[in-house]
């Protein structure tokens, strides 16, 4: 679209084949090209080109006032020129393959996003299937349990924020550490707390985990935990 024309002269033409091998009917199959050689001017400066076109697709070129024709130039760059600059039908025969390569792509494309999604939704179902088979562990029954077997029980934690009772809880599960909670007041009566009790036995561990926890916490979170502890 933005090639402009001068007046060009052939100089010089060769004809070539090229022979090649047909896989299928194992023949052979000879291609004749023409190669063109020109020269033009621009601003009194001599160019030359053999450049026939730069589509994919083109049709055969006939030179009807050889040796004058007629030569497509770039302004920016006059070294680079064709004979050939194309016009709207085989601007669309060359844009045809490319939009059918994309089409194809995007269908691939598609095909694969739902494929992933699939196996995704998939996966995400049989982790919820396996999460919903795997019951939680009742902490507080098995520290019940150890208490009536002898164990001693003793006050731990008390906690006033909701919250940190949640990831308390959380913890001493992943750590096998049972544990029970009761509920209090204040002795304003105006907020509600959560004492933990833990067996004696799990004392040093449970200290550690909540002095770890604790430690990554602002001071009104820690001031709303309370740690009792206990010689050793």
């Amino acid at each position: 679209m933005t090639l402009k024309e001068t007046a060009g002269e052939i100089t010089s033409s060769y004809q070539h084949e090229s022979t090649t091998v047909n896989p299928y009917r194992r023949n052979k199959i000879t291609i004749k090209y023409t190669v063109l050689y020109y020269k033009y001017y621009l601003n009194e400066k001599r160019f030359f080109g053999e450049r026939y076109s730069n589509l994919l697709i083109s049709p055969n070129y006939k030179i009807e006032s050889y040796p004058n024709v007629l030569v497509y130039y770039c302004p920016l760059f006059p070294q680079y020129s064709v004979l050939f600059k194309g016009n709207v039908i085989y601007t669309f025969y060359n844009f045809l393959p490319i939009l059918m390569l994309i089409i194809i792509l995007f269908i691939l494309t598609k095909k694969y996003d739902l494929k992933t999604t699939k196996t995704k939704k998939e996966s995400s179902e049989k982790d919820e299937e396996i999460d919903d088979n795997i019951e939680p562990i009742d902490m507080e029954g098995i520290f019940i349990g150890e208490v009536k077997s002898g164990e001693k029980p003793m006050r731990f934690l008390d906690v006033l924020n909701p919250s940190s009772e949640i990831v308390i809880e959380s913890l001493f599960r992943s750590e096998q550490i049972p544990y029970m909670i009761k509920h209090s007041w204040t002795k304003t009566r105006n907020r509600k707390y959560r004492i933990f009790y833990i067996l004696e036995r799990d004392y040093k561990d449970a200290l550690f985990l909540m002095e770890e926890y604790v430690k990554n916490k602002d001071n009104d979170e820690r001031n709303d935990i309370t740690i009792h502890k206990y010689p050793s």
